[in-house]
């Protein structure tokens, strides 16, 4: 009956002993993912808001230029950026 008892504690102690290990784990995911969110929000704060009818990084003034393929004597057509 001792030996089974003694078993017993120590099982308990090991169980407790895991449970504190994946407690602070825990702790220390949900400290991380804070800091994560923090992080997340203050590059939100910093990225000015979007123009809705504008696709980001999309050149302000275009021009059009003319291109002529000399091998098949075609002419094409390109989009350049205003200089």
């Amino acid at each position: 009956m001792t030996r089974k008892l003694i078993s017993n504690d120590k099982t308990l102690e090991n169980i407790h002993a895991r449970i504190d290990t994946f407690a602070s784990t825990i702790k220390n995911q949900h400290s991380f993912n804070k800091m994560l969110e923090s992080q997340l929000a203050q590059l939100a704060a910093a990225v000015p808001p979007l123009e809705k009818s504008k696709i980001p990084g999309q050149l302000e003034d275009l021009e059009t230029a003319n291109l002529v393929d000399i091998q098949n004597a075609t002419q094409c057509y390109i989009e350049l950026a205003a200089v």
